[in-house]
């Protein structure tokens, strides 16, 4: 009884509580109240009852940042401190749209496009040359999705650098976001790091930005204003 009890008067607190600082003085206050939040949400979701799908995943997020507020205080070895990468990851999450087109460096532009438009049935949408970033582009389509060939002009080209190090092949992953702006400021926000510290034109005509692979998982990362 005392286990249930608990559980309801910890998810109740988890609904009511008004922002982060809230949930932080509660984890401070209730050392136990993390594992009667999970039970009543576990319970709920088995159950079906109680809980709209809404109203289920708005808890379910709340208890993320119980866990973290949580940890932060008690356990501060865990996140490392107040500014931890982990943490404002944590806190500060970036809303990607779609995967709007991938980058591919390659050598020979001529044999790229006639690979994707001969092998694949792709259209070619456009294709650009780009004296500021000393390259070649052509715009694959491919049903939905768009690929971006990219070729250099000269060796020290970003892309011609690529190429000496790795070769042909992914060069980036470009995501679309409505906001750019406020998609750099939540990217900052979160740790990462911007190679662009605003938003500049890019070949699609469209605001971009690039986050750095070093922390992207490896991965150069273009932001593309898609609205």
């Amino acid at each position: 009884m005392h286990h249930a009890r608990a559980r309801r008067m910890a998810r109740r607190k988890l609904k009511s509580a008004g922002d982060e600082r809230q949930l932080v003085e509660y984890a401070d206050q209730e050392p136990s109240a993390l594992s009667s939040m999970l039970g009543g949400l576990i319970e709920a979701n088995v159950k079906g009852r109680e809980e709209k799908q809404g109203d289920f995943e708005n808890l379910v997020a709340r208890v993320g940042i119980f866990v973290t507020a949580h940890a932060q205080r008690r356990h501060p070895h865990f996140l490392g401190c107040g500014r931890s990468p982990v943490r404002r990851a944590l806190l500060n999450s970036m809303t990607l749209d779609r995967i709007h087109h991938i980058g591919v460096a390659v050598t020979d532009m001529d044999e790229s496009i006639r690979l994707y438009t001969s092998a694949f049935g792709a259209e070619l949408v456009q294709r650009t040359l780009s004296e500021t970033d000393g390259l070649e582009a052509a715009f694959i389509r491919t049903g939905e999705g768009e690929v971006e060939l990219l070729r250099p002009t000269h060796e020290e080209s970003p892309v011609g650098k690529f190429l000496s190090r790795r070769g042909p092949g992914l060069h980036h992953v470009a995501y679309a976001v409505t906001d750019i702006d406020r998609a750099l400021e939540e990217a900052r926000a979160a740790g990462l790091e911007l190679i662009d510290q605003e938003p500049r034109v890019g070949l699609h005509g469209s605001r971009i930005a690039f986050l750095h692979p070093r922390t992207m998982g490896g991965v150069l990362t273009e932001l593309v204003e898609s609205k």
